[in-house]
């Protein structure tokens, strides 16, 4: 009988990919390096890990939630002949559109796969079913009843819960929250990375870490993007600086890595830099958003984007009526390139930064602001005003609010 702490399938799957990661082949290897970390696992299971994890490294990373698969070729070329209102339609969404690109680049099969996780883990917990964060780390097993290993954050803890929150939340549609709502979690989870700022980058030095690195990145990315989108710049700005500092961690771990985590680590890159972009473009700091202007465009460019993939090449064409390519990217001057940048600002009408479902709610009875998205639950009846808590909820509704109280349609 194996001893130690059981694992699910897609558990080990994750600790063969880190283990693999820092260089170790063979599953013998692995295994021996997964019972030193105290997990009970056979050799066979270990191998099974080991080949799914192989066929997976040409199509995606082991954590859908932070990062996209790889994108295909586009068959189509690069063409800028597009209608007048879709040149609008791309220079209206500028301003917004920090994640655009990974509407174009998601493979189909990892958005099912995530669906299939998400659906499982609220099964699990409708049913009432205890939660269990297991995480594989380069030091050894965290969880519930383990010793913490030496290296690895005292409240790691909070970033299992945001890495969980994160992954469930995620939605394809774009209609709904999805994983924005968990605001609260990732501000938990950002407030100890800069309390224990020592301790957490050390930890992500370290190459068996590199999936925990990727989270993070795409964790912080999101809280940036809410704070961005409500107008809370300042607080934007903090976390972008520290999510550029566990990024660069992130690429030294993914340099000479398999495939699909260096591609990963490009996308996460990109997507930092679009939403750091967006703030530098909200500020009015053009010469900031000049350069990075160069760098996603660049992206896109050896990417070979097309029009509607595009959220910045398009521009060349459009701005400067240049061909889109990587060639006449690095000939353009700077006071192109400012040119460009500052085209959406001088549309009719300019650019609308901030997001409506980014802002705080407000209790209805005492006018607290919510800490954060979600906080505050609405009348279960209308709909259309919010609570702090059940006492203000009892207080509106004498004060008046039954007598105004309408059915919602939805």
């Amino acid at each position: 009988m194996v001893q130690g702490v059981s694992m699910t399938p897609e558990a080990l799957i994750a600790a063969v990919t880190r283990i693999r990661a820092t260089g170790v082949a063979t599953a013998k290897d692995v295994l021996a390096s997964l019972e030193r970390e105290g997990a009970g696992v056979t050799l066979s299971e270990v191998k099974k890990a080991c080949s799914k994890v192989a066929k997976r490294t040409t199509t995606a990373n082991e954590e859908p939630a932070a990062c996209v698969s790889p994108d295909p070729a586009c068959s189509s070329t690069y063409s800028p002949r597009s209608s007048p209102s879709d040149v609008r339609r791309k220079l209206a969404s500028m301003g917004v559109s920090d994640h655009a690109a990974e509407r174009q680049s998601v493979d189909a099969a990892m958005e099912e796969k995530v669906r299939e996780q998400n659906r499982t883990h609220r099964k699990v917990r409708r049913e009432g079913i205890p939660v269990v964060h297991l995480s594989g780390t380069a030091f050894g097993m965290v969880g519930p009843g383990l010793p913490l290993p030496d290296g690895v954050p005292a409240s790691f803890a909070l970033k299992q819960v945001a890495s969980t929150a994160f992954m469930e939340g995620r939605s394809f549609s774009g209609e709904r929250l999805g994983n924005l709502k968990s605001e609260r979690l990732y501000r938990e989870y950002f407030d100890d990375l800069v309390a224990d700022r020592s301790t957490w980058l050390g930890f992500f030095e370290h190459r068996g870490n590199f999936q925990h690195a990727e989270n993070t990145c795409g964790i912080l990315g999101t809280l940036a993007t809410i704070y961005r989108q409500r107008g809370a710049l300042d607080d934007c700005e903090l976390v972008l600086d520290m999510e550029a500092e566990v990024l660069a961690r992130y690429e030294r771990c993914s340099v000479g890595a398999e495939a699909a985590q260096v591609n990963c680590c490009e996308v996460l890159a990109y997507k930092y830099r679009m939403i750091r972009y967006n703030l530098c473009l909200q500020r009015a700091r053009f010469q900031d958003c000049a350069g990075l202007y160069r760098e996603l465009a660049g992206h896109e460019a050896r990417r070979d984007f097309s029009f509607d993939e595009s959220n910045y090449l398009f521009m060349i064409p459009v701005v400067l009526n240049k061909s889109p390519t990587a060639a006449v990217l690095r000939r353009l001057s700077d006071a192109e390139v400012l040119r460009i940048v500052k085209a959406p600002l001088e549309r009719p009408g300019g650019v609308e930064f901030q997001n409506s479902r980014m802002q705080l709610r407000a209790c209805s009875t005492c006018h607290a602001q919510e800490p954060a998205l979600r906080t505050f639950m609405p009348c279960g009846r209308c709909r259309a005003v919010y609570y702090c808590g059940k006492e203000c909820q009892r207080k509106d509704w004498k004060a008046g609010h039954k007598e105004r109280c309408q059915p919602c349609d939805g």
